[in-house]
């Protein structure tokens, strides 16, 4: 059951507030319509008791959009964990979590892309050149990658890469200062040799420059800093669920609009096996 705070008061996934007070479904106080709003006890006019449903004042609004923000939050986590435990029985699973999924064509990188990459980089680096090399940086953190996350990765195959083909891979002058600060000798050159060697011949039609038939083909000490610490929203889910029930073997199912697309298997040792495509 999760919970949210709303204007001071916890309010439980099952509950509603009436009148400024939390009830619960089916309680003689939530029945007829509200004539209070429900976050400041304020007297609502009669056409604000259907819409928007509480005073207008400042404070009340932001805490019906995170009352509002916290329903929707409910709802992804029950159809996540509903549709888990679908697909653990029709696949013949003790357990399963689930991740996004792309299976977009390997396909020549399009000379225009290649070049609007080669010119974003050579700004990246000539700002990053441009100052002296740093003597220490506190660079950006990279998540230490578990087995979760890599079984979680390799089913998915990469659904949230394709973030990257807007964004020329997440790269800024700070990911080519912060390889200046560990490589003191690094030059532009070098830096300009390295990118532009590590293009792959194909990639994911429509994703990162970089992104090719295995993955990232970068290491991870050349990427930026969002592909070395995002996680999505699956994977975060998919660890509370393993938490919850203790660990162990799992089905990873990648799914992608709302059917099951590939399957993984994660054993209790923490090695992942692809199971196929469907």
């Amino acid at each position: 059951m999760l919970n949210v705070e709303i204007a001071g008061v916890m309010v439980s996934d099952t509950a509603m507030i009436v009148s400024g007070r939390t009830v619960q479904p089916g309680s003689p106080a939530g029945a007829g319509w509200l004539k209070l709003c429900p976050f400041c006890e304020a007297e609502l006019p009669p056409q604000a008791v259907v819409r928007p449903g509480h005073c207008g004042g400042a404070e009340c609004q932001q805490a019906h959009v995170r009352l509002l923000q916290h329903r929707k939050e409910v709802m992804w986590q029950e159809g996540y964990r509903t549709r888990a435990a679908e697909y653990a029985v029709q696949f013949g699973a003790e357990r399963a979590v689930l991740v996004p999924f792309q299976n977009e064509a390997l396909v020549p990188l399009p000379k225009t892309r290649r070049a609007e990459f080669l010119t974003h980089l050579r700004q990246i680096v000539a700002e990053a050149f441009g100052a002296a090399v740093p003597d220490e940086m506190v660079e950006g953190e990279v998540q230490t990658e578990q087995a979760l996350d890599r079984a979680a990765c390799a089913t998915c195959q990469g659904f949230c890469c394709r973030q990257g083909a807007a964004r020329n891979a997440f790269l800024y002058a700070h990911t080519i200062s912060e390889q200046r600060s560990r490589e003191p000798e690094l030059t532009a050159e070098k830096v300009m040799e390295r990118y532009e060697a590590s293009l792959p011949e194909v990639s994911v039609d429509g994703s990162c420059v970089f992104h090719g038939g295995q993955g990232c083909v970068l290491p991870r000490q050349w990427r930026g800093e969002t592909c070395n610490q995002f996680h999505c929203k699956e994977i975060y889910t998919a660890a509370d669920v393993l938490e919850e029930i203790g660990g162990g073997a799992v089905l990873v199912v990648g799914e992608r609009d709302g059917e099951a697309r590939a399957l993984g298997h994660l054993d209790e040792a923490g090695n992942w096996t692809h199971g196929g495509y469907l």
